[in-house]
């Protein structure tokens, strides 16, 4: 539950004494105190003492400019430790904990070797209280290169507080949440995280980025065992881009974290997960209630940065549900035709990816794609469309079928499918190395062409050469007139068959480009993605 931050009665006084400042200042934090801006304590430069609650006060009270709070202590690394909560940041402000050399940002494409020497942490600021707030007038602000850890509420907070534009385009970008980045001790367990979300975005807040495009942006978010690393709630436009989320900082071993991402926005253009490694004891991510328009492109969830490792949990790797409500999720769109745009979905204990329809005044589940995944490894479906509320398979993407496959040698798939007449569809086919429950491994080609009159399709898709004793699967997708090409609904993967003349060996992919590989170029379409999106919101 969120709550507007009101100024205390002494931060006004003071707020009245004052000068305001009549352009941009910046406000260097050097006393690890928790004491309010006063005359004692007036953070206006110089060898004065300047506490990070006076230092937010400060740029509150100058909230005609963008105001920058920096970090300067001579023993290196700090704790601060609030004694009640901090005030809400109300004005545009930098935060920067990387400024002066106090810290170092990450430079690994793969990997974290971030130095931050300051972390904030709210193990004494009261229950349920946040890390840092910030609600309208805050437009435009940036998090860098700070530790936010043990607060008995979320570790920061976007409050849109139901304004349309009241905060928009806020960044968080090089941080450790709900971490101290040391993998040692007590941080090794989860000790540090907050205990609801690492980062909770909401009521309206837009266009925030968490992470970014560059190794410097990214984020190391760690939650509790019951809490989720990043939820967004109202919030249109949300970016997150090459974050670490649930693992240790190398990106290869899981760390506490329920949920990796939840989402459950249901305005505007919707939120884009791009290039982050997932992990999660339970659930990698899931879309609830009435998430519309969420795009999930580039992502290892389940699997370490590595390529190899698990961080995946007992649950699934990408749940969409209704939750339970009288709301269904729809346009949710995993993976995508372009290169570098597919995930890879592996190591859960339920399914890579699980659709549910659970209650049954919630309307269907429509309109969910997955183009182009790796998903291996799960010891459920790869794909699981399924109606729990009342066993109608049409609750969920209208019963789209997989196709059939009815032959099979080293070069080419053959394959029937009967569904709704005259509508385009397409085909994908992918490798594995086993098949115990169907998944889709190594994306190998696709066909897009159309159902006749009946609504059957007799195909074939021509593959690289596959290795004897391949197990080859399928889904199909079907594209409906409307919708700017975000109409689609994909089935479950077909049965296996397998490529005749021994046993099974490795498939081969296209492209057959590595993991680093396909990373680095996930990176620069995510880049470009990034660059474009911005443009289109000046």
């Amino acid at each position: 539950m969120l709550f507007t931050p009101a100024y205390t009665a002494p931060a006004l006084a003071v707020a009245l004494l004052l000068p305001a400042a009549a352009s941009a200042a910046t406000f260097t934090v050097n006393d690890t105190g928790d004491a309010p801006l006063s005359v004692s304590v007036p953070c206006n430069g110089g060898i004065t003492p300047c506490t990070l609650r006076a230092a937010i006060e400060a740029a509150n009270n100058n909230p005609a400019s963008a105001d920058t709070i920096n970090f300067n202590f001579s023993s290196g690394s700090v704790t601060i430790e609030p004694q009640s909560p901090l005030p809400a940041i109300a004005g545009v402000t930098t935060i920067d904990g990387y400024a002066l050399g106090a810290g170092i940002p990450n430079t690994l494409p793969v990997g974290n070797d971030a130095y931050i020497s300051t972390r904030i942490d709210g193990a004494n600021a009261g229950a349920g209280t946040h890390g840092l707030r910030f609600v309208p007038g805050a437009s435009g602000s940036v998090l860098r290169g700070l530790a936010i850890t043990g607060f008995g509420g979320h570790g920061v907070v976007l409050d849109g507080q139901g304004s349309a534009n009241g905060l928009v385009g806020v960044a968080i970008a090089g941080n450790f949440i709900g971490t101290n980045g040391s993998g040692t001790g007590g941080d090794q367990t989860g000790a540090l995280v907050n205990l609801f979300s690492g980062i909770y975005i909401d009521n309206s807040a837009s266009n925030t980025t968490v992470g970014g495009a560059n190794p410097a942006d990214r984020n190391l978010i760690v939650a509790s065992s019951s809490g989720r690393a990043v939820s967004l709630g109202a919030s249109p436009g949300t970016l997150v881009q090459g974050n670490y989320i649930g693992t240790n900082r190398a990106g290869t071993a899981r760390v506490s974290t329920h949920t990796g991402i939840a989402v459950a926005s249901p305005q505007g253009a919707g939120s884009m997960v791009r290039g982050n490694v997932i992990g999660a004891a339970d659930t990698g991510v899931i879309l609830h209630g009435g998430a519309r328009n969420a795009t999930l492109q580039g992502n290892a969830i389940g699997v370490g940065a590595d390529g190899t490792a698990s961080v995946a949990g007992s649950g699934n790797g990408v749940y969409i549900t209704d939750g339970g409500l009288p709301l269904s999720p729809w346009f949710i769109h995993i993976g995508g035709t372009d290169p570098g745009e597919g995930n890879t979905v592996g190591h859960w204990g339920g399914n890579g990816i699980r659709v549910e329809h659970s209650s049954a005044p919630a309307p269907a589940l429509r309109y969910h794609s997955f183009t182009n995944n790796s998903i291996h490894g799960n010891a459920g479906r790869g794909i699981a469309l399924v109606d729990t509320a009342g066993s109608d398979p049409a609750t969920v993407n209208s019963g789209q079928p997989a196709p059939a496959i009815t032959g099979a040698t080293s070069t080419v798939v053959n394959f029937s499918f009967s569904s709704v007449a005259n509508t385009t569809q397409r085909f994908e086919v992918f490798g594995n190395t086993s098949c115990g429950t169907p998944q889709g491994r190594v994306f190998l080609g696709s066909l897009q062409t159309g159902t006749d009159g009946s609504g059957q399709v007799n195909g074939s898709i021509n593959l690289p050469p596959q290795p004897a004793g391949t197990y080859l699967s399928m889904t199909a997708t079907r594209y409906f007139s409307g919708g700017g090409g975000n109409n689609q609904e994909t089935s479950e993967f077909s049965a296996c068959a397998q490529v005749p003349g021994g046993p099974a060996g490795n498939p081969s992919a296209i492209p057959t480009l590595g993991h680093a590989a396909l990373a680095l170029l996930a990176a620069l379409l995510a880049s470009l993605g990034a660059l474009k999106k911005r443009a289109a919101r000046a």
